[in-house]
């Protein structure tokens, strides 16, 4: 699967999430709704998702092998801090 276009939108304000993301796949499936997070390690993505109950959420879409995560991480990443700076 080849990942097509990247769009960033910075996040409004102070806070841990620093922008959301929509990624294009062979240009024809978007995911929307993806967030570049600061976490304690550094930058991390988080995909789009939903609470479930009181204190947990669940993803509707996710990698399902650490090898793609760490592809469209990466892209991900490289593509935000190209427009950070």
């Amino acid at each position: 699967m080849e990942i097509t276009q990247i769009r960033i939108f910075p996040s409004k304000g102070n806070n841990q999430v620093k922008a959301f993301v929509n990624v294009i796949f062979n240009d024809c499936l978007c995911i929307r709704g993806m967030r570049i997070i600061d976490g304690e390690n550094g930058l991390f993505i988080s995909m789009p998702n939903h609470k479930i109950s009181d204190d947990k959420y669940t993803d509707y879409f996710h990698p399902t092998n650490p090898e793609f995560k760490k592809t469209l991480q990466d892209a991900i990443l490289a593509e935000y801090n190209k427009q950070s700076n």
